[in-house]
This record gives structure tokens, C-alpha cells and sequence, in this order.
């Protein structure tokens, strides 16, 4: 697949998980503004596509700021997301 196909598919990955799922902004600030710049709380999704690990946020994201729990159930999606896509290679890998 040459880069710019790449492109186009991931585009058109992206776009449908967004549609799907509904990512981006949701104009709530649960826990409160902690930065001037804050936008509150942000839907995203963690998943895999083609042999990579994949996080949509449904829009450009300068910063990240999340309690200690959702760090860690990131940090278990990123994992859990990354040991599947071993596993396919090593499937589909002769």
C-alpha cells in the first residue's frame, strides 16, 4: 500500500469510528476547568487497524490531563490493543 492510500484508508477508518461512536468534545466539564485552555472532557476511542494501535480523539488534542484510574485503564486499553496486534502478526507472519 503506498502512503498515500495509507492515508486515505486510515482517513476513512478514523471518520467511520468517529461517526459511529461519537469522539471529540462533549462540552461538559466534569470535574471542573483546570487550565485556562481547558475544553473539558474529550470522547475518545482506543482500538487497532491494520496492524497498528489506534487512539482517536475526534479532533486535534495539545493536552491530556485524567484522574489516576483512567490513566491506568489507558494504559490497560493501550496494552491490551498492542498484545492483539502481536498476536495477528505473528498469526498472519509464516
Amino acid at each position: 500500500m503506498t502512503t498515500d492510500e495509507n492515508i486515505k484508508d486510515m482517513s476513512e477508518f478514523t471518520k467511520e469510528l468517529e461517526d459511529k461512536v461519537g469522539l471529540g468534545a462533549t462540552g461538559k466539564f466534569p470535574k471542573g476547568k483546570i487550565k485556562e485552555e481547558d475544553e473539558g472532557e474529550l470522547a475518545f476511542a482506543i482500538t487497532s487497524h491494520k496492524g497498528r494501535v489506534v487512539m482517536d480523539f475526534g479532533k486535534p488534542v495539545q493536552w491530556l490531563a485524567v484522574e489516576p484510574e483512567m490513566a491506568v485503564e489507558i494504559a490497560n486499553s493501550l496494552i491490551k490493543y498492542a498484545a492483539e496486534v502481536k498476536k495477528e502478526e505473528k498469526i498472519i507472519k509464516p
